[in-house]
Parts: structure tokens; sequence; C-alpha cells
């Protein structure tokens, strides 16, 4: 099973990034065939003159005559893998402005080890992809036609689905095809042709509800003869090709600062089920409106004409996701759930905490790192954040806390003396970060230390008892100051605050907290830190973060949005042709795709006599291409 997951992996990432279609199922669809078409940078639906024409272009057909073949076999992505191979054949059959034909693609993936949930191989099976199609293609006139598509394709990814899933681990999808073909110039040696391919409901596997749209693509282009005489011609090809496809990210819709009603999907379906339980207060089901927010795609028939508007005019700011990887101490990642249902709210610190020598290795966030901290309206009662009011004695240890409170609705009044600048030098509010993981009683229960050595002192519950702070909020800017290693009081996790248990280093080179936790060889250093608080704020204010947990700035994200980023997720195919009689050919090719990231040459060349012919393409460019090093053979018969 794991032999075809990234099997699967591979062709779906590479055709993706070479389509820009990550947002889409069956992309395999998007594989372009045929040596000649590899040999021009894949530019062939203005011309679409033999019987690759059933896939470029049907209406090509009605200016053929007679019957034609076309078959491919190519090991495709060889840079990756070498057991992965597709294979193409076309038949085509046109009589006075009339065609008929079609195409079978078939990819196979090879032979997997089929295994059970402990491992164990249970023996092989095959997995593949194959779509049938037939075509037609009818003249409107002497230099114009229409042709159409009609395709079934079946996508085997494994024979059973594993353990805990419902559904089938393969699909049965079909689609269609429409596009138009135009001759022009004196004696028709121009052409402009248009394909939309791949219209058809979703595509779906073991779950219905994330299905993927179809792989509906626009493709639109121009062929011209630029020369000939009586042995030689030379023939230019540009086409361009447009996703219609239109998926939303999470976005901030009518500028309110949240998405949908600010709580995530997984939030609403828990309340829709129990709205009395914990993280449910003031949860009310979202509206059609707000539903919009959350991340989801238009229906085929409307993405024809919002995969135009989809990434500069629908929407507003983004909701941004966990990055795969990111700072994070020791084993413990910083960071709270993956995803949040706010625009921004967090404001960026300066931090950097350091465990000296290998008692402790991996642990620490080093010096000029930046954290980010909420400061968003309500943070503190929030059930993912807790804030603790402090009061140190007047007289004595400024670090001997005599109360500590976590605050809640209770007593919030702390956080309006806190806002109206009441609170007395000795008192503070800290934020305890849930960066830590700490925060909860299931790390009490397994922790080494015990329950009764988590619960801290005073009127602290289950929690870290720790505080730590960037130097004193600065009121007047309403920011944080920059700060280094000894700006930091660190405490440990047993509970206690006697200024014995804590080492202070003017120079940072001590800057751990020593607890009396274990024998002197076996010291454990449980040090974590905590931020003064800062004060929360409405999305519209000033003060508000504009950054989400991660680093991300979300707040003003979708300001620079333009009508010109569309063009940039298109890709270009540009070729150029040149015949000596009509027996030899050779072809040079560019493909160009901004967002992809793929700006790969293509040459080929081609044999042909009495209606038999061989091509070859070859798509060039650096070793680390996934497609680079592909070579195409196809032969084309006309019968």
């Amino acid at each position: 099973m794991k032999n075809i997951i990234n099997k699967i992996f591979i062709l779906i990432f590479t055709v993706s990034s070479l389509f820009g279609v990550s947002e889409a199922g069956a992309v395999w669809l998007l594989i372009n065939p045929g040596a000649a078409a590899q040999g021009t940078g894949e530019a062939q639906v203005a011309r679409a003159s033999d019987a690759y024409a059933t896939y470029y272009n049907p209406a090509g057909l009605a200016f053929l005559n007679g019957q034609n073949v076309a078959l491919q076999h190519v090991n495709w992505l060889p840079n990756l893998t070498s057991d992965i191979f597709y294979d193409f054949i076309s038949f085509s059959n046109s009589r006075n402005g009339v065609g008929f034909g079609g195409h079978i693609i078939y990819i196979n993936l090879g032979e997997q080890t089929k295994t059970n949930e402990t491992g164990q191989e249970l023996g092989t099976f095959q997995s593949y992809d194959i779509c049938l199609t037939g075509s037609y293609g009818t003249k409107l006139n002497s230099s114009s036609a229409v042709g159409f598509n009609f395709k079934i394709y079946h996508q085997k990814l494994a024979e059973d689905t594993t353990v805990g899933e419902a559904g089938k681990p393969y699909s049965t999808d079909a689609a269609f095809d429409i596009s138009y073909l135009k001759k022009f110039g004196k004696s028709l040696q121009h052409s402009f042709g248009l394909l939309v391919q791949n219209i058809g409901p979703p595509v779906a596997f073991i779950d219905a509800e994330q299905a993927d749209p179809a792989p509906t693509n626009m493709k639109f282009g121009i062929y011209s003869r630029l020369y000939q005489d009586d042995n030689n011609s030379l023939h230019f090809m540009f086409d361009a090709n447009k996703l219609l496809v239109a998926t939303y990210t999470e976005m901030d819709w009518n500028g309110d600062g949240k998405i949908g009603n600010g709580f995530t999907e997984e939030q609403n379906e828990e309340c829709r089920l129990n709205p009395s339980q914990d993280g449910c207060h003031g949860w009310t089901s979202p509206s059609s409106s707000e539903n919009d927010e959350y991340a989801h795609s238009d229906e085929w028939y409307q993405s024809v004409y919002t995969s135009w508007l989809n990434d500069w005019y629908y929407g507003g700011d983004y909701n941004k996701s966990k990055p795969g990887s990111f700072l994070s101490a020791g084993d413990i990642d910083i960071g709270y759930s993956d995803k949040d249902a706010r625009i921004g709210g967090f404001v960026p610190v300066p931090f950097a905490f350091e465990v000296p020598g290998n008692q402790f290795p991996g642990i620490g966030i080093p010096g000029g790192e930046e954290i980010f901290v909420p400061n968003y309206d309500g943070f503190c009662l929030d059930t993912e954040v807790d804030c603790y009011f402090t009061q140190t004695a007047v007289e004595g240890d400024p670090f001997d806390y005599e109360l500590v409170e976590l605050i809640t609705e209770q007593n919030d009044s702390y956080l309006d003396q806190w806002q109206n600048g009441s609170l007395s030098e000795n008192q503070n509010i800290w934020i305890d970060l849930p960066h830590d993981g700490l925060n909860t009683e299931s790390f009490c229960e397994n922790s080494d230390l015990g329950q009764d050595a988590c619960i801290a002192a005073n009127q602290w519950t289950y929690g870290d008892t720790n505080f730590g702070g960037v130097s004193e909020y600065d009121r007047s800017t309403n920011s944080y100051a920059s700060s280094s290693i000894n700006q930091y009081l660190v405490s440990n996790s047993l509970g206690t605050y006697n200024s014995e248990t804590f080492i202070w280093s003017e120079d940072g080179a001590n800057a751990y907290c020593d607890n009396s936790w274990g024998t002197q060889d076996e010291k454990h250093y449980l040090c974590y830190l905590d931020v003064a608080y800062g004060g929360e704020y409405s999305f519209a204010d000033n003060e508000y973060g504009a950054y989400n947990v991660w680093g991300y700035r979300e707040k003003g994200s979708g300001d620079n949005r333009k009508f010109s980023d569309e063009f940039k997720e298109m890709i270009y195919n540009l070729g150029l042709e040149w015949w000596y009689t009509d027996n030899f050919v050779m072809r040079l090719g560019y493909i160009h795709d901004d967002e992809g990231e793929v700006k790969q040459p293509t040459f080929g060349a081609g044999v042909h006599f009495d209606g038999y012919g061989f091509d070859f393409g070859y798509t060039a460019g650096a070793d680390t291409d996934a497609r680079s090093n592909t070579m195409f053979f196809s032969l084309a018969l006309n019968l």
C-alpha cells in the first residue's frame, strides 16, 4: 500500500505542479499526449490535423479525410520513478466535413503489495487509471467547425480501504469536452482553436463530502503557416491554458475579522450536536453567507466564469493554515490548533530562551526569534489561552508571588483595571502561552512529576506554574520591547515561588530554572516562559495584531490581489515546426508556467512516408524537474 501511495503522490504532485491544479481531482486527464505535441511545447489546439485531434480539439476531425490511427507509449516521470507508464491510442474516421473517433488513455501504476493494518502482506494488486473517449466533429461552413467529446474515466487506487474507512478506493466518473476551430487567411493557412475539456461533476473516492472538482481546463491558441515554398514550410503555434476551477480557501468576505460565525467547521459540527458543551458559548448556526467564508469550491457550471474572479475579486483577507514545519521547543510543537476562525489577532514578540549544556537537548528558542502573542478581543477568556493576575509582596523579593489567580468571567475586572491603568506596581497580568503544551490536565496525569506536583500553589489549577516576561510591555507605544535572554524570569513547574528556585543570569549563560526535582545527576529542566499581557483589541483597532500565531500576516492579506494574477496562473505553450517536403520535420517548443515554476524547452523530430509517421519528442530541463528527460515516441497511420 505504501508503494501505491508514493506513486499516486508523485503523479498527482507532478501534474498538479505543471498545471497548477492542486485543487482538482483526476489531474492525469490533463497529461498531453503525442510526441509531435511534446516537440512543439504541447501547443496543438489550433492545429489538430491528425488522430490526436480527438484529444486536443475534436472540431479538427471535420477537416480530416479518411481513417487515422495514433499510438503512444511513454515511461512517465523517469526522473522520479521507473514504473509509471502512460499509453494513448486514438482513432478517427472523417468524410465530407464530418468526423468520428475516440481515444483511450491508460496509466499503469504497476503492481502493488497488499497489506493489512498490521503490515502483513496479503498478495498483490494492480493500480491504474483509464479513460475511454468518443469524439465527434462537424463543419459549420468551409472554414469553421465544432467538436464534442464524451468520456468515462475510472481510477483504481487499491482494492480495499484501510481499516476504519468507509467507501471504496476507486471511482468511475463522466465528463465531456466542447471545442471550436476556425481557419482564416487567403489559403486558410492560419487557424484559431478553443477547447474546454473535462466538464463534469466532482470526483469522489471514499468521502463524497470531500470530493474534488473535475480538472476542467480551457485551452485556446493559434496556428500559423509563416512560410512555404516547394520544399520547405515553417509553422508557429501558441496555446494558453486556464483552469476553470474556482476554489476558495478560508477568507473574510465581509471584513468583520472572523471566518464564518467565528467558529471553525469542526467546532460548528460539535456545537451543532451539543450546543451546551464547553467551547460553544455564544455559538449560533452559520448563515449561508457565513458558510461561504469557509473553504469551498464552485460548481463546474459556475466556475466557467468565477474561475476568472476567485483570485482577485471574490473573498477578502486570507486565513492561513499551520505550516508544515514550525518553530518548536524540543518535541513540543509551538502553536495553537491547525487553523483558527479569525483573521490575525496576534502580535510579534521578540523571544529568547535557551537551556545551556546537554541536560535537555533540543529545548530552546534561539535569540532573535519571534513568537506571536494574542491580543484579540476576549482572548483571555478563550479556551485556548489562559491569563493570570499576579501580585507580589510590596516589600521583599519581587518574584515572591503572594497571589496568583486564573482570570475567568468572575474576575475579569482585572482586565479592565489593566486597560485603564489602575493596577498597582506590584500587580500584573501574564499570558500563559499554550506553546509549551503543559496547560492541560492530561499532561499532569501522564507526567513523571505526578499530578500533585503539577498542582500549583495558591489559586493555581492544572497548568504550568511559570512566569516569564518580555521587559515591561510599553503602554506608550503599544508594543513589546526587544529582548535578550537575560530579560526573562523563569520558574520551575513544581509550583514553588520563592527566590531560591530561580537562577537569574545577567549574561544569559545560565538562563534556566534549577528545580530540586531529582538527584544532582538526574536534574529535570521543565522551564517554560510566559509573556506580559498587552491588552485586547477589536478588529478595527490599529493595535489589533495583523498576524496569526504562526507568523503569517492575515489582516490586509487580501488588499493587493489584482486581475493580472489570473494570467500568472495560466500555462503558455510555444512551438515552431519546420517541414522539409512532407517527409521530414524538426520541432522546437517551450512550456511556461509561473505558478508551477515550470520553464521547460522541448524539441522533437519526425519522419513520414506513405501514410506512416514516426515522431519523437523530448522534454528538457534540470535534473531536479520531474518531467525533464522524458522521451516520447509515437506512431501515426493514415489508413
